[in-house]
């Protein structure tokens, strides 16, 4: 992979499995210093540490995307560490697929902490730094993970729904806000991934007795799709990558969707 992203320090929210791990991966092999941000340290260092060995550079930070103090505790550090920040990806969300009759007060403020506040405090806390950074190199770069289902509605997601099609709103919003300072915002919709996420649908339609076993309800879901299969989390991370790269330096309020042609109809 070229180098482009060297130099660059990048933090990546949700980044001890799956996306976000893959991405802190790929953005490392670019040449970027990567901060790893989850809740799991376990897991958050264990991906940094590999990151390392394959000749990256990577830390791991503790960081609770709802609490503005964690966010601020990590907004220090990166200061105080690395002196800048250039890219921020905010990919830590959490699905909850369920009749809206079935939804609990708890559901609705979980989704609505994690994937939406999270995001608007992970944005707000880090714009001092990710503003100077586009006033000294002339780019800095936001990508907020999304989802399809912020494009087209999903039964029995209505809560998820609502907190993915805020965040679409939310980024071409600030997209136009802080295009004049240099800081391009994007977001990336992934359909269905091979993750833990994909995973749990599975199991819902089986649990929901729609299909006697996860095989046959994963070959229902692979049939929905016109290539006929899940996304992987690497192919997610790439065009994440992409969106965070200096060469995309003219692409800002924009929704890149990967979903295997499932809206195009």
């Amino acid at each position: 992979m070229d180098q482009e992203l060297c130099g660059k320090i990048a933090l990546v929210t949700g980044a001890s499995r799956g996306v976000g791990a893959e991405t802190a991966r790929q953005l490392a092999r670019g040449g970027a210093t990567v901060i790893l941000a989850a809740r799991s340290r376990e897991q958050g260092e264990t991906v940094a540490q590999l990151i390392c060995a394959d000749g990256g550079n990577a830390e791991f930070i503790q960081l609770d995307v709802t609490s503005r103090d964690s966010w601020c505790a990590l907004v220090a550090h990166v200061m105080e560490r690395h002196g800048a920040l250039h890219i921020l990806i905010n990919n830590a969300g959490v699905h909850i697929a369920r009749a809206l009759e079935n939804c609990s007060e708890m559901d609705f403020y979980k989704q609505v902490e994690t994937n939406l506040k999270g995001v608007f405090l992970g944005c707000q806390t880090t714009l001092p730094l990710l503003r100077e950074s586009a006033a000294h190199c002339g780019d800095a770069a936001i990508v907020n993970v999304s989802s399809i289902a912020g494009l087209v509605g999903v039964a029995n997601q209505t809560l998820y729904n609502m907190t993915k099609g805020g965040l679409q709103l939310f980024s071409k919003s600030l997209a136009l806000e802080l295009a004049p300072q240099g800081v391009r915002v994007n977001c990336v919709n992934p359909g269905m991934i091979e993750n833990d996420m994909g995973d749990a649908l599975v199991e819902q339609l089986v649990n929901e007795q729609m299909f006697a076993d996860t095989e046959s309800a994963s070959r229902y879901l692979h049939r929905q799709i016109p290539l006929r299969r899940f996304a992987r989390s690497g192919e997610v991370a790439k065009a994440i990558t992409h969106l965070a790269n200096p060469s995309s330096s003219y692409m800002t309020g924009t929704e890149m969707v990967l979903d295997g042609g499932l809206t195009a109809g």
